[in-house]
């Protein structure tokens, strides 16, 4: 009994600080993130039906170049800043401009799928009113970011892709066709 009590308290211990525990849908949106316009050949490369996200493959190479570029591409360097914190404030800036400010709020879909809700406070020459904007977003297979397209958007239009700062590279210095991830 003795020999066990070191091997509980081990295990109580990773349990509690949730060591292999998965984090909630918020908990993994909260934070600093920095967005760009998500390339065609990049939703190709992620959306492969094989899973096989090599970007270097001659299929998804070709399927790739064959792709048309979305609205957004044409503006490649734009860069989005989003802070979504832990008590559900949001920030979002873009391109270093004055911050929208506002709530924020993320529901579960389906798998990787969820919907991001962000209310922004407007002010002008009446009351002021709560305007709320209703995002699809899908995290990317490997958890490090999610890629984000406004509600009712057509496709054509494009998505942003959001990584950590710093994990995020701009389209200069990414190759044609290849991912910036």
């Amino acid at each position: 009994m003795r020999r066990l009590a070191p091997l509980l308290l081990l295990f109580a211990a990773a349990t509690t600080l949730g060591c292999g525990g998965s984090l909630s849908l918020p908990q993994r949106l909260a934070g600093d993130w920095v967005g760009r316009p998500e390339s065609a050949a990049e939703r190709t490369t992620r959306e492969w039906p094989t899973g096989d996200l090599d970007p270097d493959d001659p299929e998804i190479a070709a399927a790739a170049a064959a792709t048309p570029p979305t609205d957004l591409e044409a503006f490649a360097d734009v860069r989005v800043e989003l802070r979504l914190g832990d008590s559900g404030d949001a920030r979002l800036t873009l391109a270093g401009g004055e911050p929208l400010v506002g709530k924020w709020k993320a529901t579960s879909v389906e798998g990787r799928r969820a919907l991001l809700e962000i209310g922004v406070e407007r002010t002008g020459d009446e009351e002021p009113t709560l305007e709320s904007r209703r995002f699809d977003i899908e995290l990317l297979p490997r958890g490090e970011g999610f890629v984000l397209r406004e509600q009712g958007a057509d496709r054509r239009f494009g998505r942003l892709l959001f990584l950590r700062p710093g994990a995020i590279k701009t389209a200069a210095d990414t190759p044609p066709n290849k991912s910036a991830i």
